[in-house]
């Protein structure tokens, strides 16, 4: 996960639904925090900031991660899915996707 609210999620996950979240960690975890308040929050968008996640996406998969979610809003206007050799899910499309599903109810079929 990478996240700017790291402990507080990944608790709830785990006592909820039995999964073992791993969290951007060390330099990739404060990679994570400074791009949030001192780049993203701001709407800067740098190359070098998106490499810097890529890395910390690399060694989440190295540790074991199975999908990278992107707990922040802001995330997803910096990376892609291409950024990932494991599938991303964006909370923010993943959000709205669901409240587009329950607006349209279920004989939509969904999106």
């Amino acid at each position: 996960m990478v996240s700017a609210l790291l402990a507080s999620y990944s608790g709830r996950l785990k006592e909820n639904y039995g999964l073992n979240v791993l969290v951007a960690e060390g330099q990739h975890g404060e990679n994570v925090h400074t791009a949030l308040y001192q780049e993203l929050a701001k709407n800067i968008f740098h190359p070098k900031t998106r490499d810097k996640f890529k890395a910390a996406f690399a060694d989440l998969v190295s540790r074991g991660a199975q999908v990278i979610i992107l707990g922040c809003t802001e995330f997803g206007m910096l990376v892609t899915q291409a950024d990932s050799d494991v599938p991303i899910i964006d909370t923010s499309m993943a959000h709205a996707e669901a409240a587009v599903d329950l607006a349209l109810g279920p004989e939509s079929g969904g999106l």
